[in-house]
């Protein structure tokens, strides 16, 4: 049975610990708040731990209790406050939260999972396509996903051939439960299934290694 670890037990975290445990998967979920990977475990089967990627004991126990791992996904988020305005505005503290979530967090990920990664698994850091297209007002949310994009490119380099490292950007809102009322507003074609999400992780993981895709969008077609 393949084993799966997801970082992130919200949201599109849980959908996808979902989808790739009635896949047959074996799920391993982790997150900061006990109550979410608990309730996530309950539903997959699977086993939940608290962890969180700024603390590198706590990703060393977790991950002395997993098996090898065939897939790894980071669905993180960075627990700053979402707003949008000018970068003159920006409060500097929560772009600093931002960088040290996203960024920090992911290397910290990257170097706990790549030695339990199986030959040929795959690592998949979900992204915005704000790391690609920083737009006016969301300077202090690209700029993290910027440096991040370019973390993974990094590591994509250096971990291959043994292991597939790829970054997914997601642009566009996620069709959950969470965003019954933007979905209301704009319309659902303009909302992402999370288990298109999955799909596209499980199409990655899936590839030969002679042509590994090491980025992939996924964007609405009714999207502006």
């Amino acid at each position: 049975m393949p084993a799966l670890l997801v970082i992130g037990a919200r949201g599109l975290g849980r959908e996808l610990a979902l989808h790739f445990a009635k896949a047959g998967w074996q799920v391993v979920s982790a997150a900061r708040t006990r109550a979410d990977v608990e309730a996530v475990a309950r539903e997959t089967g699977g086993r939940g731990f608290v962890a969180d990627l700024l603390d590198g004991a706590s990703l060393s126990a977790l991950l002395a209790q997993v098996p090898e791992l065939d897939l790894a996904v980071c669905a993180q988020t960075s627990g700053a406050p979402f707003r949008v305005g000018p970068l003159v505005e920006a409060d500097p503290l929560h772009l600093g939260r931002r960088l040290e979530a996203m960024v920090v967090g992911s290397l910290r990920f990257l170097q706990a999972v790549a030695p339990r990664m199986a030959a040929g698994g795959t690592v998949v850091q979900i992204g915005t396509s704000l790391a690609a297209a920083p737009r006016p007002g969301f300077g202090a949310l690209s700029s993290p996903q910027h440096a991040l994009r370019a973390l993974v490119s990094a590591a994509a380099r250096e971990l291959k051939p043994r292991v597939h490292v790829a970054y997914l950007a997601v642009e566009g809102q996620l069709a959950t439960l969470g965003s019954k009322e933007w979905m209301e507003r704009h319309g659902e074609a303009r909302a992402i299934p999370p288990s298109e999400v999955a799909r596209a992780i499980a199409y990655l993981h899936g590839q030969d290694p002679r042509a590994w895709t090491h980025e992939l969008a996924l964007r609405p077609a009714a999207a502006d």
